[in-house]
């Protein structure tokens, strides 16, 4: 079980806003402690979230999103005024998992060392070979059914559907939501706009509210008319436009050069753009001009220091959120308000969301049970098993859990289904939460 504090934040107070969702795995006894919240709200918050790409393990994305955070600040410092109608600046990290680009790679390599040459495709890697050593991957098949896989494991991807979700209870709770992608990143980030905005959406989110700045894209196009920096000397990306083009599809062309010489393989998200003397103000100008860009959108979910957010995948079902307080209330559609919370949100006309939130204020040290109920179908629809899934989260990291709902157990009267049981401490003023996924 890991441990995390709610405040383990860049450059930012805990607040209410700045800790839109509580959801990782925190450990401790429960003590009856006051938390240390902010006398207000920041206002208008600007959500700028990392999207780490390949050969990335969580610390070094982690170090990366602070890095950026570290550089925006300083940006904005050296240019005061420059970004407009923006009351403060949350950093969040957006962290994949999967490396859906590092099998044509090992390919390559598997071929380099068949050959002899394994020693060349390091020195590649590192910059000091020519792509022209490159095997002749035309005839190898595996490079296009590999790029057909990596399409099909994207749009199934956990991680992203996690993402998702945030972006979606982001803008819901009216904040400007941010994409800074990395390599494979900007995939994960086009994919999530479309799953976003992209038909058939029942009730689209504001498009206006989100946009993307893509870092060494491998995409062949940024959504959200978005803008992108890629290095003339990234080797990566250029490897990748090979393997690309022999499946028919393409990788957006380099658009900058450092003065200096770029070390390794031009692909560092740190080392290679963001300490490049022309490619850290591009990346950098490109942020404040793409959020000025976007719009604030109308706030329809309260922000929280904790928060449970229900959505599912037909628009015919009436799913309900039931959450049961440490005072031992139980708050659903029938008693929306609560000792410590509240569901702001109660949706009947399918996908959701349903939204449950405990401001800072009112959080208590206790254990909360958060469960999903099946109550009907619109219109008299025939009852059907519904995938449902519930999203809880906290700084940089999130926690879901989907089931499916058998249409047997429908009605009012039924016990909700249980996804999350959360355990709250506060110590030293700050929010600690033990987070169990019910099986």
């Amino acid at each position: 079980m890991r441990t995390f504090a709610l405040h383990d934040r860049l450059n930012t107070p805990l607040t209410a806003t700045a800790v839109l969702f509580a959801s990782l795995c925190l450990a401790g006894p429960a003590r009856a402690q006051a938390l240390d919240c902010p006398a207000s709200p920041p206002g208008k918050v600007l959500r700028v979230i990392h999207v780490n790409g390949i050969f990335t393990n969580l610390q070094r994305a982690q170090i990366d999103r602070a890095t950026l955070g570290a550089k925006f600040d300083s940006y904005l410092d050296a240019h005061p005024g420059a970004l407009q109608d923006v009351s403060a600046v949350d950093y969040q990290l957006a962290y994949n998992t999967d490396e859906p680009f590092l099998a044509p790679l090992l390919q390559a390599f598997s071929q380099w060392r068949a050959q002899g040459q394994a020693q060349d495709f390091w020195k590649w890697l590192d910059g000091e070979a020519s792509l022209g050593d490159v095997p002749d991957k035309k005839r190898d098949d595996s490079i296009k059914d590999e790029w057909a896989a990596m399409a099909d494991r994207l749009k199934s991807d956990d991680d992203l559907r996690k993402h998702t979700l945030l972006y979606e209870a982001w803008v819901a709770a009216g904040d400007k939501v941010l994409l800074v992608p990395h390599s494979q990143g900007t995939l994960y980030a086009n994919e999530a706009y479309s799953i976003l905005f992209d038909p058939p959406q029942p009730n689209p989110l504001p498009e206006s509210s989100v946009g993307i700045v893509a870092v060494a894209s491998l995409a062949g196009t940024v959504r959200a008319n978005g803008y992108y920096s890629t290095l003339k000397t990234d080797k990566i990306v250029e490897g990748q436009r090979i393997w690309a083009g022999l499946n028919g599809t393409t990788i957006l062309p380099w658009n900058t050069t450092n003065t200096a010489a770029d070390s390794g393989n031009g692909h560092q998200f740190v080392a290679n753009y963001l300490e490049g003397d022309v490619s850290l103000p591009k990346i950098m100008g490109d942020m404040v001009k793409k959020a000025n860009e976007l719009k604030f959108p109308e706030q329809v979910a309260m922000p929280g220091t904790l928060t449970a957010t229900l959505t599912w995948a037909e628009a015919t079902g009436d799913l309900d959120l039931y959450v049961t307080e440490a005072a031992d209330t139980r708050i659903w559609y029938g008693n929306p308000q609560g000792s410590i919370g509240r569901l702001d949100i109660d949706d009947q006309d399918g996908f959701g969301p349903e939204h449950y939130f405990v401001d800072c204020g009112h959080l208590k040290a206790g254990t909360y049970e958060v469960g999903v109920n099946y109550y009907d179908e619109n219109g008299g629809a025939t009852a059907i098993n519904h995938q449902a899934t519930v999203v809880i989260s906290a700084g940089d990291s999130t926690r879901s859990s989907t089931k499916t709902l058998s249409r047997t157990a429908k009605g009012s009267s039924a016990v909700p289904i249980p996804f999350f049981h959360i355990a709250v401490a506060v110590q030293d003023g700050k929010p600690y939460f033990d987070i169990e996924a019910i099986p």
